[in-house]
């Protein structure tokens, strides 16, 4: 194994020497054009050139560096190849990658931040020198991947494929490996922040006492999770569904609530701040002696909930008239 792996980076140093060279002719043509769609580069240099709209394409041999945020890969990329290539000085934050393959490449001196990467692959490859924060990774596998020199903070791993060496590898570092071990960090009280979730069931846990901070849950389906205890501050939750839920003792602050469902649930003895809901709907939910301070409601409508002794302060209703009105 060790000696396919010197084989492996003597061959990727010979194609991006020669990369280099042909690259130098191909720079001047790259920067005219940031829309690629089915499109295959091979040995090309992109050094600060867009490519922002980028889908369906394969880099092969080609040396990709020095790109800002706002000019690579657009969420609206996906089913990119990235083979046999090197990425040097990348840093990607708050977007979508989808069906990423990057296969025996170097990622060096580059970082992903709050990043949400599904349905992608990962193999033969190697992070060196590099930062992976807050970035969720769904349904991706992972073979034979390395992180020299590299931190991993508060990464998330669902429903992912990942072989032995490399999840090894990883449980030295501080990253979740799957829902069992988020109901272990629930049960140390942790706080998780600035997380993407999209898409994503989360079903039958225990999160209770888990903080979730600066977290966005787009079209996702929380069901039969206990959140007693919880908190949840600065958050968005947009198309997404709550079901059985147990929040006793919850704490919902400074957040957003848009286009969603809660039903069957029990909120007792709760307190919500500075949050807004918009066109959301409540479905049998237990309020009682829950604490309302500065809530705005939007088109949201309230059916067969209990308001039993709640607290309310500066509430402000646009078309949302069924607010702590008794249950039938």
């Amino acid at each position: 194994m060790f000696k396919k792996r010197i084989i492996y980076k003597i061959i990727l140093l010979l194609i991006l020497s020669f990369t280099s060279i042909i690259a130098i002719q191909n720079k001047s043509n790259i920067k005219k054009q940031i829309h690629y769609h089915h499109k295959k580069f091979k040995y090309q240099l992109f050094d600060q050139t867009s490519l922002k709209h980028v889908s369906h394409c394969q880099f092969i041999s080609c040396y990709i560096k020095n790109i800002n945020n706002n000019n690579l890969f657009h969420s609206s990329s996906e089913s990119n190849h990235i083979i046999g290539s090197l990425i040097d000085n990348i840093h990607l934050s708050n977007k979508q990658l989808n069906n990423f393959t990057i296969n025996q490449t170097q990622i060096n001196k580059s970082s992903l931040k709050s990043m949400l990467i599904r349905e992608s692959s990962f193999k033969l490859t190697s992070f060196k020198n590099s930062k992976i924060l807050n970035t969720v990774f769904q349904n991706t596998t992972f073979k034979r991947v390395s992180f020299p020199d590299t931190t991993l903070k508060q990464a998330i791993f669902l429903n992912c494929d990942i072989d032995t060496e490399t999840e090894d590898i990883l449980r030295k570092q501080d990253v979740i490996l799957g829902f069992k071990e988020l109901e272990k960090k629930a049960t140390k009280k942790s706080r998780l922040s600035h997380h993407p979730f999209f898409n994503i069931t989360f079903k039958k846990l225990n999160l209770n006492h888990i903080q979730f901070n600066h977290t966005t849950f787009d079209f996702c389906n929380i069901d039969t999770v206990t959140l007693r205890n919880a908190a949840l501050k600065n958050n968005t939750l947009y198309k997404t569904n709550l079901s059985k839920i147990q929040g006793y003792q919850i704490h919902i602050a400074n957040s957003t609530i848009k286009d969603s469902t809660i039903t069957d649930s029990n909120i007792e003895n709760a307190t919500l701040k500075n949050t807004t809901f918009i066109n959301t709907t409540f479905n049998n939910i237990n309020f009682d002696h829950s604490n309302w301070d500065t809530i705005t409601l939007i088109n949201s409508k309230f059916v067969d909930c209990s308001f039993e002794n709640i607290t309310t302060n500066n509430i402000r209703l646009i078309n949302s008239a069924t607010f702590a009105k008794k249950k039938k």
